[in-house]
């Protein structure tokens, strides 16, 4: 969960919902996928996203497994769950 305190912030572009950490500069999909899938599918997913430009940037990936930590609550805070 890291030794800092996360500044979480929701916004909306181009119609695409995304979270914005301001503590890393990081920026995440904020629903993510509407199903689940295996990493193969992850994959092409993710290559959709970039090519669809999703929230203007080209540049999606998954988190490594620092920053999944860090992205999960174990309390419902602000309606964000990642």
């Amino acid at each position: 969960m890291g030794s800092f305190q996360h500044e979480y912030k929701l916004k909306t572009i181009k119609s695409d919902n995304v979270v914005i950490d301001h503590s890393t500069g990081l920026m995440w999909q904020q629903s993510g996928s509407s199903h689940r899938m295996a990493w193969e599918e992850t994959q092409n997913y993710i290559i959709q996203l970039n090519r669809n430009l999703y929230a203007g940037s080209s540049n999606w990936r998954l988190p490594t497994i620092e920053e999944l930590a860090s992205l999960i609550k174990s309390t419902k805070t602000e309606n964000i769950y990642i």
